[in-house]
């Protein structure tokens, strides 16, 4: 009886395992063509891969099918890897958060002086998109820090800064007496086995780089020109962020008071708390799941993360092709592993009511957005071009971006007229989003 029971056991885990399998190929499939780019995809559970695969083609131009183990560039990713080491340093006492970046840069504006550490690795900074790279010297970077005024008081606001990263850098390299390439190599991917994460250093041969795609009338070849900095250096496989991912975990890599102050919400002056830590978003959910993620693009190559700590659940998608947003695949693949699928389902709403949310929205310092009703539905696109996002409604009022992670709520003045959309990630609805105010200027055309 007891060896029947542990048979029909095993049966079921095994069903179980088959059932789950099938769910993710079908989110994977549903989202990429075989004969198109695709990607790699991870998910473990306590650091144990419980689903991997390649999926799409790896190269067009050779017929080559996706394997799980090729890399990619992982773009912005890179910036948690960069926030590791200053936490690093910040632990060996080489270094504290709230000194000023003047400290370790000299040579920079006076309006510059209140700019900390901190502020450079939540986005709070102020600081407007310079080049700034690993090979920018510190001279080169105060001529570039006077050429542009600084947008807002560090500390007031969160706007996202590639910059803050690349500053990042430097002060690496001028606390650890090494190059920020050598202190990654030496403190964090040798650690760790990290056998597939490279730093990129120019026209070096990568092993196992697959080339990526941006599809116009037809695919074509687009890779990244990002110059490595501490924003986005780094190349990677899926295999090597479970390294990375379960290193944090067992508290190889960082103190785990220390890394939960990276997957800290940081609170702004005014009091409000942004979706930012050190290196990481943060305070997203899924069906009551806390997560903390970052993705990242370079040319045609695209990846995100998502980890759930308390699950102990990651959840890894990179992908070579520009225009499919990897995290609308994490974010179906972590909803199927937690076993709390998305809820949201669409309704139907006649032209009549589709025809309420027609017009020319505008959003303050940002291009007006066109919103267009007919028999197929809802359409929005930028009016300086870009693809057209179907809005498919869910509720009264509400919709989703279809391909998209981005839900829009409607809002109306008192005779009923819809007056502003507010767009916002469903992942971190807790968080403000863009208002979108809706204008009297007619569609293009009407």
């Amino acid at each position: 009886m007891k060896k029947l029971f542990s048979l029909l056991l095993l049966l079921f885990c095994l069903g179980s395992a088959i059932a789950q399998t099938e769910k993710y190929n079908e989110i994977i499939d549903r989202n990429f063509k075989p004969n198109e780019p695709g990607g790699t995809v991870l998910i473990a559970k306590a650091g144990k891969v419980i689903y991997q695969r390649g999926f799409g083609m790896a190269s067009l131009e050779l017929g080559v099918a996706m394997k799980p183990e090729m890399i990619f560039l992982i773009g912005s990713m890179t910036k948690q890897f960069t926030a590791v080491c200053i936490l690093q340093l910040m632990e060996q006492g080489k270094l504290e958060l709230k000194n000023p970046v003047s400290r370790y840069i000299a040579g920079l504006p006076e309006a510059w002086s209140g700019i900390s550490l901190e502020h450079l690795l939540t986005h709070t900074s102020g600081i407007p998109e310079l080049p700034i790279d690993q090979a920018t010297s510190l001279k080169d970077i105060s001529v570039l820090a006077a050429s542009k005024p600084l947008m807002f008081p560090a500390g007031t606001k969160r706007v996202y800064c590639n910059t803050g990263f690349a500053l990042l850098g430097h002060v690496i390299e001028k606390v650890s007496g090494i190059t920020y390439q050598d202190y990654l190599q030496q403190r964090i991917i040798l650690p760790l086995g990290m056998e597939q994460t490279y730093y990129n250093s120019g026209n070096r041969i990568y092993p196992g780089l697959v080339p990526a795609y941006v599809k116009k009338r037809e695919f074509m070849n687009f890779r990244g020109n990002i110059p490595p900095s501490g924003a986005g250096a780094l190349l990677s496989g899926t295999s090597d962020i479970l390294k990375w991912y379960s290193g944090l975990a067992a508290g190889k890599v960082l103190k785990k008071e220390t890394l939960t102050l990276a997957w800290t919400s940081h609170v702004l002056t005014t009091g409000e708390r942004i979706r930012n830590g050190y290196g990481w978003n943060t305070g997203g959910r899924i069906q009551g799941s806390g997560f903390v993620e970052h993705g990242g693009i370079s040319g045609g190559h695209l990846a995100d993360a998502m980890y759930f700590p308390k699950e102990e659940l990651l959840v890894v998608v990179f992908t070579n092709q520009r225009g499919l947003s990897p995290e609308v695949v994490t974010t179906a693949l972590a909803a199927a592993a937690l076993g709390r699928p998305d809820t949201i389902k669409a309704v139907s709403l006649s032209v009549a009511q589709l025809l309420e949310y027609q017009g020319v929205y505008a959003e303050a310092g940002d291009a007006q957005k066109l919103i267009s009703a007919s028999a197929d539905g809802l359409s929005y696109q930028r009016a300086d071009g870009g693809p057209k996002l179907k809005m498919v409604p869910y509720g009264k009022d509400r919709f989703f971006f279809e391909g998209t992670v981005t839900l829009a709520k409607a809002e109306r003045d008192s005779a009923g007229r819809v007056v502003s959309i507010t767009l916002f990630d469903k992942r971190y609805s807790e968080e403000p989003g863009s208002v979108l105010k809706r204008t009297d200027l007619p569609l293009p055309g009407q």
